[in-house]
């Protein structure tokens, strides 16, 4: 048999499978989903520090200030910070529910939370994204660009499907 009588032989046509359960997409089937900050956690800030410049450091996606030089920055806009939407999914929630995020752990989740996810944490699938929030912003006020400074925090996402 040659290379092309190969192409040419009459196979059965491939049959779609069946759609099931467990092939449907990931957000189409949502279960249950929260938002949490390190301050429910009552991490400590040098730890919340820590996490967020870990996070930025391995975001290949950053623009400080969005990519704005100062001249950019027009009067009447919102506060621009400088690590806006950076994330990351490199999160853990263990067993005993104490989170960790980029291998650093932020802290145990809150009891009421708990109450909340544990019926679908050992049976669904959990998506869990973590946003850097505050440190550096910008602003133009009154004609001149004010710099401000707030401690970083994150913002946490779990979803079950």
């Amino acid at each position: 048999m040659g290379l092309f009588d190969f192409f040419k032989s009459k196979k059965e046509p491939v049959k779609p499978a069946k759609t099931t359960e467990s092939s449907r997409t990931l957000g189409s089937d949502v279960k249950f989903e929260i938002r949490l900050t390190n301050r429910q956690m009552d991490a400590d800030q040098a730890t919340v520090d820590r996490i967020a410049e870990v996070i930025i450091a391995e975001d290949p996606f950053v623009k400080p200030f969005q990519g704005k030089m100062d001249a950019d920055f027009r009067e009447g806009e919102r506060r621009t910070f400088e690590y806006e939407n950076v994330t990351t999914m490199n999160v853990s929630l263990e067993p005993d529910f104490t989170l960790v995020i980029e291998g650093i752990t932020l802290g145990k989740v809150p009891a009421d939370k708990i109450t909340a996810i544990k019926p679908y944490y050992q049976s669904n699938m959990a998506t869990i994204y973590v946003y850097v929030i505050g440190g550096r912003s910008k602003q133009r006020v009154a004609g001149e660009l004010v710099e401000y400074e707030s401690p970083y925090g994150l913002d946490i996402y779990m979803q079950f499907n």
